[in-house]
Protein backbone atom coordinates (compact mmCIF):
# COMPACT_ATOMS: atom_id res chain seq x y z
CA UNK A 1 0.00 0.00 0.00
CA UNK A 2 1.29 2.99 -0.88
CA UNK A 3 2.19 6.39 1.40
CA UNK A 4 -1.19 8.22 -0.79
CA UNK A 5 -3.45 5.12 -0.09
CA UNK A 6 -2.44 4.60 3.58
CA UNK A 7 -3.43 8.97 4.03
CA UNK A 8 -6.90 8.51 2.68
CA UNK A 9 -7.80 5.69 4.38
CA UNK A 10 -6.62 7.09 7.95
CA UNK A 11 -9.05 9.64 7.28
CA UNK A 12 -12.95 8.65 6.81
CA UNK A 13 -13.89 12.40 5.38
CA UNK A 14 -14.26 11.14 1.55
CA UNK A 15 -15.77 7.70 2.89
CA UNK A 16 -18.03 10.02 4.79
CA UNK A 17 -19.01 12.57 1.64
CA UNK A 18 -19.01 10.25 -1.01
CA UNK A 19 -21.78 7.80 0.70
CA UNK A 20 -24.10 10.35 3.14
CA UNK A 21 -23.70 13.76 2.26
CA UNK A 22 -23.02 15.61 -1.40
CA UNK A 23 -22.34 11.75 -2.87
CA UNK A 24 -25.76 11.65 -2.17
CA UNK A 25 -27.13 14.64 -4.46
CA UNK A 26 -23.62 14.44 -6.77
CA UNK A 27 -25.93 14.34 -10.21
CA UNK A 28 -28.09 17.54 -8.65
CA UNK A 29 -25.00 19.75 -7.79
CA UNK A 30 -23.45 19.13 -10.97
CA UNK A 31 -26.46 18.93 -13.57
CA UNK A 32 -25.69 21.46 -16.71
CA UNK A 33 -28.27 24.36 -15.03
CA UNK A 34 -27.00 24.09 -11.85
CA UNK A 35 -23.90 24.61 -13.01
CA UNK A 36 -24.47 27.78 -15.27
CA UNK A 37 -26.35 28.84 -11.96
CA UNK A 38 -23.07 28.30 -9.90
CA UNK A 39 -20.51 29.78 -12.24
CA UNK A 40 -22.43 33.30 -11.90
CA UNK A 41 -22.51 32.72 -8.49
CA UNK A 42 -18.43 31.75 -8.52
CA UNK A 43 -18.04 34.63 -11.01
CA UNK A 44 -19.85 37.48 -8.11
CA UNK A 45 -17.32 35.49 -5.12
CA UNK A 46 -14.52 36.40 -6.96
CA UNK A 47 -15.65 40.13 -7.75
CA UNK A 48 -15.88 40.41 -3.92
CA UNK A 49 -12.78 38.91 -2.94
CA UNK A 50 -11.06 41.25 -5.26
CA UNK A 51 -10.05 38.46 -7.60
CA UNK A 52 -11.37 40.62 -10.64
CA UNK A 53 -8.63 40.08 -13.05
CA UNK A 54 -8.48 37.74 -16.14
CA UNK A 55 -8.70 34.11 -15.27
CA UNK A 56 -7.40 33.03 -18.30
CA UNK A 57 -4.06 33.08 -17.66
CA UNK A 58 -4.30 31.46 -14.41
CA UNK A 59 -3.86 28.15 -13.01
CA UNK A 60 -5.89 26.91 -10.01
CA UNK A 61 -6.24 24.76 -7.74
CA UNK A 62 -9.97 23.80 -6.11
CA UNK A 63 -10.51 21.05 -3.54
CA UNK A 64 -14.11 19.89 -2.89
CA UNK A 65 -17.10 18.09 -5.05
CA UNK A 66 -15.81 19.51 -8.77
CA UNK A 67 -18.67 21.86 -9.42
CA UNK A 68 -16.23 24.86 -8.37
CA UNK A 69 -13.25 23.60 -10.72
CA UNK A 70 -16.14 23.72 -13.82
CA UNK A 71 -17.53 26.72 -12.63
CA UNK A 72 -13.92 28.27 -12.70
CA UNK A 73 -12.83 26.53 -16.09
CA UNK A 74 -16.23 27.85 -17.42
CA UNK A 75 -15.15 31.20 -16.43
CA UNK A 76 -11.84 31.18 -18.43
CA UNK A 77 -9.12 29.95 -16.47
CA UNK A 78 -6.08 28.30 -18.00
CA UNK A 79 -5.92 25.06 -16.44
CA UNK A 80 -8.00 23.93 -12.93
CA UNK A 81 -5.94 20.83 -10.85
CA UNK A 82 -9.66 19.45 -8.81
CA UNK A 83 -8.69 17.87 -5.74
CA UNK A 84 -10.98 15.37 -3.46
CA UNK A 85 -10.67 12.99 -0.30
CA UNK A 86 -13.41 11.22 -2.14
CA UNK A 87 -12.75 8.63 -4.51
CA UNK A 88 -16.46 8.02 -5.38
CA UNK A 89 -16.71 12.26 -6.20
CA UNK A 90 -13.38 11.73 -8.13
CA UNK A 91 -14.65 9.03 -10.11
CA UNK A 92 -17.64 10.46 -10.96
CA UNK A 93 -16.44 14.09 -11.57
CA UNK A 94 -13.49 12.09 -14.42
CA UNK A 95 -16.64 10.35 -16.03
CA UNK A 96 -18.96 13.57 -15.99
CA UNK A 97 -16.40 15.66 -17.54
CA UNK A 98 -15.42 13.10 -19.88
CA UNK A 99 -19.10 12.82 -21.05
CA UNK A 100 -19.97 16.47 -20.68
CA UNK A 101 -17.21 18.99 -20.25
CA UNK A 102 -14.40 16.74 -22.25
CA UNK A 103 -13.22 20.59 -23.97
CA UNK A 104 -12.08 22.08 -20.32
CA UNK A 105 -8.45 22.14 -18.92
CA UNK A 106 -9.53 20.16 -15.68
CA UNK A 107 -7.11 17.46 -14.18
CA UNK A 108 -9.11 15.54 -11.33
CA UNK A 109 -6.93 13.73 -8.63
CA UNK A 110 -7.99 11.74 -5.35
CA UNK A 111 -6.01 13.64 -2.54
CA UNK A 112 -5.63 14.05 0.77
CA UNK A 113 -4.28 17.72 1.13
CA UNK A 114 -3.79 17.42 4.56
CA UNK A 115 -1.61 14.67 4.01
CA UNK A 116 -0.51 14.07 0.24
CA UNK A 117 2.33 16.44 -1.20
CA UNK A 118 1.12 18.98 -3.41
CA UNK A 119 3.39 20.98 -5.92
CA UNK A 120 5.57 24.11 -4.66
CA UNK A 121 4.55 27.26 -5.73
CA UNK A 122 2.61 26.08 -8.95
CA UNK A 123 -0.99 28.00 -8.79
CA UNK A 124 -2.25 31.40 -8.59
CA UNK A 125 -5.49 30.83 -7.07
CA UNK A 126 -5.91 28.35 -4.30
CA UNK A 127 -9.82 28.02 -3.44
CA UNK A 128 -11.01 26.70 -0.19
CA UNK A 129 -15.08 26.96 -0.28
CA UNK A 130 -16.22 25.48 2.93
CA UNK A 131 -13.03 22.82 3.14
CA UNK A 132 -10.87 24.21 5.59
CA UNK A 133 -12.62 23.35 8.77
CA UNK A 134 -13.16 19.88 7.90
CA UNK A 135 -9.07 19.37 7.36
CA UNK A 136 -7.78 16.65 9.96
CA UNK A 137 -5.62 19.11 10.69
CA UNK A 138 -6.06 22.76 9.43
CA UNK A 139 -2.77 24.01 10.53
CA UNK A 140 -1.25 20.87 8.15
CA UNK A 141 -3.69 21.40 5.35
CA UNK A 142 -3.57 25.06 5.39
CA UNK A 143 0.37 24.91 5.46
CA UNK A 144 0.28 22.40 1.94
CA UNK A 145 -2.39 24.70 0.45
CA UNK A 146 -0.26 28.02 1.17
CA UNK A 147 3.15 26.21 0.22
CA UNK A 148 1.82 25.43 -3.40
CA UNK A 149 0.95 29.21 -4.33
CA UNK A 150 3.41 31.70 -6.03
CA UNK A 151 4.07 34.46 -4.43
CA UNK A 152 1.54 37.12 -5.60
CA UNK A 153 -0.74 34.31 -5.89
CA UNK A 154 -3.54 33.80 -3.82
CA UNK A 155 -5.86 31.57 -1.42
CA UNK A 156 -9.46 31.85 -0.77
CA UNK A 157 -10.72 30.84 2.21
CA UNK A 158 -14.03 30.37 3.49
CA UNK A 159 -14.37 28.58 6.88
CA UNK A 160 -17.13 28.19 9.08
CA UNK A 161 -16.54 31.02 11.91
CA UNK A 162 -15.94 30.22 15.80
CA UNK A 163 -18.45 32.16 18.55
CA UNK A 164 -21.41 31.96 16.29
CA UNK A 165 -25.10 30.78 16.80
CA UNK A 166 -25.18 28.09 14.50
CA UNK A 167 -22.03 25.87 15.61
CA UNK A 168 -22.73 26.54 19.03
CA UNK A 169 -25.50 24.79 18.52
CA UNK A 170 -24.05 22.14 16.41
CA UNK A 171 -22.21 21.45 18.85
CA UNK A 172 -24.65 20.44 21.29
CA UNK A 173 -25.76 18.11 18.36
CA UNK A 174 -22.79 16.50 17.77
CA UNK A 175 -22.51 15.29 21.39
CA UNK A 176 -25.79 13.67 21.67
CA UNK A 177 -26.13 12.37 17.74
CA UNK A 178 -23.18 9.41 18.57
CA UNK A 179 -25.93 7.44 20.57
CA UNK A 180 -27.30 6.88 16.69
CA UNK A 181 -25.18 5.18 14.26
CA UNK A 182 -24.88 7.80 10.76
CA UNK A 183 -26.05 4.81 8.67
CA UNK A 184 -29.47 5.02 10.20
CA UNK A 185 -29.91 8.81 11.08
CA UNK A 186 -29.19 8.74 7.12
CA UNK A 187 -31.83 6.28 6.27
CA UNK A 188 -34.22 7.51 8.89
CA UNK A 189 -33.96 11.31 7.60
CA UNK A 190 -34.54 10.05 4.07
CA UNK A 191 -37.96 8.78 5.29
CA UNK A 192 -38.78 11.75 6.93
CA UNK A 193 -37.68 14.31 4.63
CA UNK A 194 -37.25 12.75 0.57
CA UNK A 195 -39.78 9.25 1.29
CA UNK A 196 -37.18 7.27 1.97
CA UNK A 197 -34.81 8.59 -1.56
CA UNK A 198 -31.71 9.66 -0.11
CA UNK A 199 -30.90 11.92 -2.90
CA UNK A 200 -31.92 14.94 -0.73
CA UNK A 201 -30.27 18.45 0.12
CA UNK A 202 -32.10 18.51 3.46
CA UNK A 203 -30.63 15.26 4.15
CA UNK A 204 -27.08 15.87 2.77
CA UNK A 205 -27.35 19.19 4.98
CA UNK A 206 -28.00 17.60 8.36
CA UNK A 207 -25.32 14.80 7.82
CA UNK A 208 -23.21 17.53 7.25
CA UNK A 209 -23.23 18.68 10.22
CA UNK A 210 -23.90 16.08 12.43
CA UNK A 211 -21.66 13.72 11.41
CA UNK A 212 -18.65 14.96 9.17
CA UNK A 213 -15.79 13.50 11.17
CA UNK A 214 -14.13 17.35 11.77
CA UNK A 215 -15.74 20.16 12.68
CA UNK A 216 -12.70 22.47 13.76
CA UNK A 217 -13.72 25.87 14.98
CA UNK A 218 -11.44 28.82 14.87
CA UNK A 219 -12.00 32.91 14.77
CA UNK A 220 -11.05 35.24 11.91
CA UNK A 221 -8.43 36.90 13.92
CA UNK A 222 -6.53 33.25 14.52
CA UNK A 223 -6.97 32.40 11.00
CA UNK A 224 -5.58 36.20 10.04
CA UNK A 225 -2.54 35.27 12.34
CA UNK A 226 -1.87 32.29 10.83
CA UNK A 227 -2.06 33.15 7.47
CA UNK A 228 0.14 36.02 8.18
CA UNK A 229 3.00 33.80 10.15
CA UNK A 230 2.80 31.49 6.80
CA UNK A 231 3.96 34.93 4.30
CA UNK A 232 0.64 36.30 3.70
CA UNK A 233 -1.64 39.31 4.15
CA UNK A 234 -5.14 39.70 4.22
CA UNK A 235 -6.26 40.83 0.66
CA UNK A 236 -9.83 41.12 1.26
CA UNK A 237 -12.17 39.79 4.03
CA UNK A 238 -16.18 38.70 3.09
CA UNK A 239 -19.06 38.44 5.32
CA UNK A 240 -17.51 39.87 8.32
CA UNK A 241 -18.81 42.27 10.04
CA UNK A 242 -16.75 42.30 13.06
CA UNK A 243 -13.80 40.56 14.57
CA UNK A 244 -15.61 39.36 17.86
CA UNK A 245 -14.54 35.99 19.00
CA UNK A 246 -17.58 35.56 20.56
CA UNK A 247 -20.93 37.13 18.77
CA UNK A 248 -24.23 35.19 17.68
CA UNK A 249 -25.29 38.50 15.66
CA UNK A 250 -22.61 36.97 13.08
CA UNK A 251 -22.91 34.90 10.03
CA UNK A 252 -21.95 31.65 10.60
CA UNK A 253 -19.54 31.44 8.15
CA UNK A 254 -16.41 34.00 6.29
CA UNK A 255 -14.10 34.43 3.68
CA UNK A 256 -11.19 36.05 3.80
CA UNK A 257 -8.83 36.23 0.15
CA UNK A 258 -5.04 36.17 1.48
CA UNK A 259 -2.38 37.27 -0.53
CA UNK A 260 0.97 35.44 -0.78
CA UNK A 261 4.16 38.22 -0.35
CA UNK A 262 6.51 35.87 0.28
CA UNK A 263 7.88 32.52 0.48
CA UNK A 264 5.64 30.17 3.14
CA UNK A 265 8.48 29.24 5.87
CA UNK A 266 9.10 25.86 7.60
CA UNK A 267 5.55 25.15 9.70
CA UNK A 268 8.29 24.39 12.55
CA UNK A 269 9.17 27.61 13.04
CA UNK A 270 5.60 29.16 13.87
CA UNK A 271 4.79 30.32 16.96
CA UNK A 272 2.52 27.99 18.95
CA UNK A 273 0.35 30.21 20.03
CA UNK A 274 -0.66 31.01 15.68
CA UNK A 275 -1.57 27.40 14.85
CA UNK A 276 -4.51 26.03 13.76
CA UNK A 277 -4.09 23.03 16.29
CA UNK A 278 -6.50 21.25 18.38
CA UNK A 279 -5.29 23.33 21.18
CA UNK A 280 -5.95 26.10 20.08
CA UNK A 281 -9.18 25.55 18.93
CA UNK A 282 -12.56 26.45 20.92
CA UNK A 283 -15.28 24.60 21.79
CA UNK A 284 -18.25 26.77 21.23
CA UNK A 285 -20.05 25.08 24.70
CA UNK A 286 -17.31 26.45 26.86
CA UNK A 287 -18.78 28.44 29.65
CA UNK A 288 -15.85 30.52 30.45
CA UNK A 289 -16.68 32.37 26.77
CA UNK A 290 -19.80 33.35 27.80
CA UNK A 291 -19.92 34.95 31.20
CA UNK A 292 -21.07 38.68 30.20
CA UNK A 293 -24.07 36.87 28.03
CA UNK A 294 -26.60 35.16 30.88
CA UNK A 295 -29.04 34.08 28.00
CA UNK A 296 -26.15 31.57 26.38
CA UNK A 297 -24.58 30.70 29.67
CA UNK A 298 -28.10 29.59 30.86
CA UNK A 299 -28.85 27.83 27.38
CA UNK A 300 -25.34 25.45 28.38
CA UNK A 301 -26.52 24.82 31.91
CA UNK A 302 -29.83 23.27 30.49
CA UNK A 303 -28.22 21.49 27.66
CA UNK A 304 -25.81 20.22 30.42
CA UNK A 305 -28.66 18.82 32.33
CA UNK A 306 -30.17 17.27 29.11
CA UNK A 307 -27.15 15.76 28.41
CA UNK A 308 -26.50 14.18 31.57
CA UNK A 309 -29.77 12.36 30.97
CA UNK A 310 -29.20 10.31 27.71
CA UNK A 311 -28.10 7.02 27.87
CA UNK A 312 -27.24 3.92 26.00
CA UNK A 313 -30.80 3.13 26.91
CA UNK A 314 -32.51 6.27 25.90
CA UNK A 315 -34.82 5.57 22.87
CA UNK A 316 -33.17 6.28 19.66
CA UNK A 317 -36.58 7.95 18.03
CA UNK A 318 -36.02 10.65 21.34
CA UNK A 319 -32.81 11.51 20.51
CA UNK A 320 -33.08 11.35 16.27
CA UNK A 321 -36.27 13.83 17.00
CA UNK A 322 -34.52 16.05 19.40
CA UNK A 323 -31.46 16.39 17.18
CA UNK A 324 -33.38 17.45 13.99
CA UNK A 325 -35.38 19.93 15.88
CA UNK A 326 -32.14 21.55 17.03
CA UNK A 327 -31.07 21.24 13.67
CA UNK A 328 -34.10 23.50 12.83
CA UNK A 329 -33.04 26.11 15.32
CA UNK A 330 -29.48 26.29 14.64
CA UNK A 331 -29.68 26.25 10.50
CA UNK A 332 -32.80 28.79 10.26
CA UNK A 333 -31.00 30.11 6.68
CA UNK A 334 -31.53 26.48 5.06
CA UNK A 335 -35.09 25.73 6.78
CA UNK A 336 -36.44 29.18 6.82
CA UNK A 337 -34.55 31.38 4.55
CA UNK A 338 -33.00 33.73 7.28
CA UNK A 339 -30.18 33.37 9.28
CA UNK A 340 -31.13 36.21 12.08
CA UNK A 341 -32.07 36.82 14.76
CA UNK A 342 -30.67 33.67 17.17
CA UNK A 343 -33.95 31.42 18.34
CA UNK A 344 -32.77 31.71 22.16
CA UNK A 345 -35.92 31.32 23.96
CA UNK A 346 -37.12 28.14 21.35
CA UNK A 347 -33.68 26.66 22.06
CA UNK A 348 -34.71 26.93 26.13
CA UNK A 349 -38.12 25.79 25.42
CA UNK A 350 -37.23 22.30 23.61
CA UNK A 351 -34.31 21.65 26.32
CA UNK A 352 -36.98 22.47 29.21
CA UNK A 353 -39.25 20.32 27.24
CA UNK A 354 -37.01 17.51 26.96
CA UNK A 355 -35.70 17.69 30.58
CA UNK A 356 -39.13 17.12 31.61
CA UNK A 357 -39.87 14.36 29.52
CA UNK A 358 -36.68 12.19 30.10
CA UNK A 359 -36.72 10.89 33.38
Amino acid sequence: MDKKTTNLKKDNTGLFYGNYSFGNIYNLLLDKKKISEFKKIIYQDLKNGKINDSLKDKIIMDVGTGRQSLALSLLGAKKVYHYDISSEHVARFKNILKHKFSKLNIVSENKNIVKDSLPIEKFDIVFLNGIIQHFSSVQDGLFNCANSVKVGGRVWCYFYRSGTFRWFIVEMIRKIAIYIHLSDFFKSSSILYNYGNTSSPIVSEIMDDLYVPFINLYTPKQYMNFMTELGFKVHQKVNIKNLSDVDHSNHHSSVIVFEKINKTPNLKRIKRKFLLNKKNSINQLDKKNYTKNSEIYNCIVLFEKVFKKITKKTPKIIIFTLCLELHKISNKLFYEGKEFPPEYQKLKHLLNNFNKLIK
